[in-house]
C-alpha cells in the first residue's frame, strides 16, 4: 500500500514539471511576440508609414501623378 502512495506521487510531480515547463515557455513566447508586435519592429508597419507619407506629400502637391505612382509601385 505505501509504494503505490510513493508511485502516485512521483507521477504527480512529473505531471507538475511538464506543466511548469509549458506555463514558463508560453509566458516567455507571449512576451516575445508583444514585443516584437509592439515595438515597432515589424516590415509591415514600417511600409505602411512610408505610403502613409507618401499619400501625404501627394495630397500637399509635393508629387505628381506620374513620381505618386512610381513610388507606390516600388513600396509594394
Amino acid at each position: 500500500m505505501m509504494g503505490w502512495m510513493n508511485d502516485c506521487a512521483g507521477g504527480q510531480g512529473f505531471f507538475m514539471w511538464i506543466g511548469m515547463i509549458l506555463f514558463w515557455g508560453l509566458l516567455f513566447f507571449a512576451g516575445f511576440y508583444f514585443m516584437k508586435t509592439y515595438t515597432g519592429s515589424s516590415n509591415s508597419r514600417v511600409q505602411n508609414n512610408a505610403m502613409d507619407i507618401l499619400k501625404e506629400r501627394f495630397a500637399r502637391g509635393e508629387l505628381s501623378e506620374e513620381e505618386y505612382d512610381r513610388m507606390k509601385e516600388k513600396l509594394k
